[in-house]
């Protein structure tokens, strides 16, 4: 198998991982309502958080952002019809609208233009760790065995957040939050 299809195939790989991780974060492990619920005030999860100090409101907000961090770095890596920042933004916004959707048809969790906000602004910013990784490797570490090294770095880098990420949906996660408060 050429580099091409091997890169093709490992963001396909990625790509399947995380999917899981992020319905596992935004469906399965939502308590279905009687009602559909939405919110549609655009930054009204930001200032909540703003007024009233509280860190599990700061932790939704970076939690939906950093969500799809690893999509926005995964899509320019393996798909070269993905390497406009345009193309990447685009496909994180019908994403996480697609999520959106899915919990107000099936009343789970909550509808809101902030998730969908928040999820493609994570997706943009992870477009722009890809370019910063891009340029790096251009610049300044030429030669074939630096190159891979730093592409090493980008995968563990998307692992570790996938990772991460997978955790912030488990119980584990949650209890250590609990006792983070308290300190």
């Amino acid at each position: 198998m050429n580099r091409r299809k091997w890169k093709y195939v490992g963001g396909i790989l990625l790509l399947l991982y995380w999917g899981m991780v992020l319905v596992n974060l935004t469906l399965i492990s939502r308590v279905r309502t009687d009602a559909p619920r939405m919110r549609l005030e655009l930054f009204w999860c930001i200032k909540e958080a703003w007024m009233n100090h509280n860190a599990d409101d700061w932790f939704f907000v970076v939690g939906n952002i950093m969500y799809f961090i690893p999509l926005g770095m995964i899509l320019p890596l393996c798909f070269d019809g993905m390497q406009r920042w345009w193309r990447t933004t685009l496909m994180g916004l019908a994403i996480s609208t697609g999520i959106e959707t899915t919990q107000l048809v099936l009343h789970l969790g909550l509808f809101e233009f902030d998730d969908m906000f928040h999820n493609t602004l994570g997706t943009l910013m992870g477009y722009g760790v890809f370019v910063l990784f891009i340029r790096l490797i251009k610049k300044e570490w030429i030669g074939t065995r630096s190159q891979r090294a730093m592409m090493a770095g980008v995968w563990i880098l998307v692992a570790v957040i996938l990772i991460v990420a997978l955790c912030m949906g488990q119980p584990v996660f949650d209890q250590i939050l609990q006792v983070s408060s308290y300190l």
